[in-house]
C-alpha cells in the first residue's frame, strides 16, 4: 500500500490486504454482534432519506442531515470501534 502511486492502486492493495487478513467477515452478514446493527440500519435509512430531500434544497433536511452526520462521526458510534472486533481480526 505504501508503494501505491495513486488512490486506485492503494484501494486495490488495501482490498487485497483485507481479503488476506480475513477482514471481510463483517461484509458477509449485515448483522454482526460487535456493533449496534439496529441503530446503524436506522441511521443508514435516515441518511438516504435526508440526502434525497437535501438534494432538492430542503433547508430543514439539510440541517437535520448535517446534525446526523456529525453524530455519526464520533468515536465508537454504535459500537463500531468495539475492541472485541479489533482484537478478533488481529488474532
Amino acid at each position: 500500500m505504501r508503494q501505491s502511486k495513486n488512490y486506485e492502486e492503494w484501494k486495490v492493495a488495501a482490498t487485497a490486504l483485507d481479503d488476506y487478513l480475513g477482514g471481510n467477515e463483517w461484509k458477509e452478514s449485515e448483522e454482526f454482534s460487535y456493533y449496534d446493527f439496529a441503530s446503524l440500519q436506522k441511521i443508514t435509512k435516515d441518511l438516504r432519506n435526508l440526502r434525497g430531500k437535501a438534494q432538492n434544497h430542503d433547508q430543514d433536511a439539510i440541517e437535520t442531515l448535517s446534525t446526523l452526520v456529525r453524530g455519526c462521526v464520533k468515536n465508537n458510534f454504535a459500537g463500531t470501534e468495539d475492541p472485541r472486533h479489533v482484537l478478533a481480526h488481529l488474532s
